[in-house]
């Protein structure tokens, strides 16, 4: 999927547009970042059941711990690697509970996956100023097919709040053909 979205970008920028494509580490740090969520659903929902038993389920604060400490780790290195090439101009990767605070009702985050990074992300750009958004993905890719569904309902509301002006939103379906597929 790195190479569709390279050659996506490449062309983008062929029509004069800037273009930003999400890094690996932000899928990481997405990984980790659902990780603490799910200790912390797990502890909520151990501490109402032993609060009655009067026990503490040490096992699940230690992974939670232990995944909230890895995730303040990979931001410090993230944050340590964009400094050391900050006059590359390369675009910061976002904080994902940043992404997470701009994705509201949208999606649940009980759903895992990369839906809930694109949606989060085509939210969080909107807000951003940025000009449009182009979601790439592999064919038939279902978490990108529930984004398109979401954010282009999302940007639908938003023209209607702003008078009809919407937000550019293209979803770039790549497959084996020449050309790919577009929304």
């Amino acid at each position: 999927q790195l190479l569709l979205q390279l050659a996506e970008k490449l062309a983008l920028e062929g029509l004069g547009c800037e273009t930003v494509v999400a890094s690996m580490g932000e899928w990481l740090n997405y990984i980790t970042y659902h990780k603490v969520y799910e200790e912390r659903r797990k502890l909520g929902e151990n501490f109402a059941l032993n609060s009655l038993l009067k026990k503490i389920d040490y096992q699940n604060v230690k992974q939670l711990l232990k995944y909230a400490l890895t995730l303040r780790y990979q931001y410090g290195a993230m944050d340590r690697a964009y400094n050391a090439v900050s006059a590359l101009g390369i675009r910061r990767d976002h904080h994902i509970g940043h992404l997470f605070e701009n994705l509201g009702d949208l999606y649940h985050l009980d759903l895992v996956g990369e839906a809930a990074l694109s949606i989060a992300s085509g939210v969080t750009a909107e807000k951003e100023g940025f000009d449009g958004v182009a979601n790439v993905y592999p064919f038939g890719c279902m978490p990108s097919t529930n984004a398109l569904i979401i954010l282009r309902k999302y940007y639908a509301k938003l023209a209607e709040r702003n008078g009809g002006v919407g937000f550019p939103f293209v979803n770039v379906s790549c497959d084996d053909a020449n050309r790919p597929t577009r929304f």
